[in-house]
């Protein structure tokens, strides 16, 4: 769609060749005049927008529809009515990540260990005092309420002096108490006394998380988690390559199939995929008994969907489709386990 006044010189500004028409048949830039008008930005905003957004939807409803279709649309060549895959990915795992990350941020206080919960505030216990004193009836009932008063005030600065327990999410040692006392320790002994560096990393790590998180496990455990879940995106990304490799062993005696395709295929089931987790997380935030019903129809859907897709698209019979399926997701299961610890670690070590 043109943008703009084209030039009365026909050697294109981007490439130097002499342009046939109004687009470089070398480079494919409109020969059109530099200066844009602010009224031309508007409308090429608006038209790049509406052209992405009926593409976008138009490959959304056959994708959703058509399981495999779109794959082997790709592959035989016809593309230009579509919206790319990988640009189609880009765009809803932004958007799917956008909701898990609004959805399911996770806060220290939703993790507790237990370590200071048995204290009471002076809050609490200004509150409780007042209204103790106001329902006792007599002198005997007011002194019994001082003498509460006083043994909760010594168990709740008991618990505050106590000491605040070390985070044992890392190995680490009771021999220690901080990195600097264990690199100490460590130069001084003889090199083959000292420990290999996978044990020295995670005890340096271990102390490193004693010093900067005293007692403080949920919030410890917080941060991990979230770290862990804003490398997701990275995830998936590893795994794309790793199962076409899988997808290319389980068909490899089907020679028209190039890696490429196989990746493909896998890009339009990630799609798929994230629009069906976010129906899934955004009906499981309707408070409705009937609710379940239609999220279990979506997880059903998920299964029967991808099973037609390896189908339609690899063209062989139901029997083969099923045992490949079964295999396949076996091998991401076992694969995915190794990811998510390569992953957790990873994370461990951001914070």
């Amino acid at each position: 769609m043109s943008h703009g006044r084209e030039r009365k010189e026909k050697d294109c500004l981007n490439c130097g060749t002499m342009v046939e028409g109004r687009y470089c048949q070398v480079c494919g830039q409109e020969n059109t005049e530099p200066h844009e008008t602010f009224l031309g930005m508007v409308n090429h905003f608006f038209s790049d927008i509406t052209h992405f957004d009926g593409k976008f939807f138009k490959t959304l409803g056959i994708l959703g529809s058509k399981p495999g279709f779109l794959s082997k649309q790709y592959i035989s060549g016809k593309r230009n009515s579509y919206l790319h895959p990988v640009r189609m990915y880009v765009f809803t795992s932004a958007v799917f990540f956008l909701v898990v990350f609004t959805f399911y941020s996770v806060k220290n206080t939703d993790i507790d260990f237990g370590s200071n919960t048995s204290r009471m505030t002076d809050r609490d216990l200004d509150k409780w005092s007042k209204e103790a004193y106001r329902n006792a009836d007599s002198k005997e009932d007011s002194a019994q309420v001082r003498e509460a008063l006083e043994m909760l005030k010594l168990n709740s600065d008991t618990v505050s002096t106590r000491p605040k327990r070390r985070v044992g999410v890392i190995i680490s040692s009771d021999e220690f108490e901080t990195v600097a006392q264990y690199d100490s320790i460590q130069a001084s002994m003889p090199a083959g006394k000292r420990d290999n560096f996978l044990k020295r990393m995670l005890i340096r790590k271990g102390l490193d998380m004693n010093e900067r998180y005293p007692g403080e496990e949920g919030k410890l455990m917080a941060e991990i988690i979230n770290k862990f879940m804003h490398t997701l995106p990275s995830l998936l990304f590893v795994s794309l390559p790793l199962y076409g490799f899988f997808l290319y062993l389980l068909y490899l005696r089907r020679k028209r199939f190039y890696f490429a395709d196989h990746a493909i295929f896998l890009v339009h089931q990630y799609i798929f995929t994230f629009i069906l987790l976010m129906l899934f997380i955004l009906f499981q935030r309707v408070p409705y008994g009937w609710i379940n019903f239609i999220t279990g129809a979506i997880f059903v859907y998920g299964i029967v969907y991808t099973l037609k897709a390896f189908k339609n698209f690899y063209g062989q019979g139901w029997f083969k489709t099923i045992m490949k399926f079964l295999l396949f997701n076996f091998l991401c299961l076992v694969s995915l386990t190794f990811l998510f610890a390569i992953f957790f670690g990873y994370a461990l070590f951001q914070v």
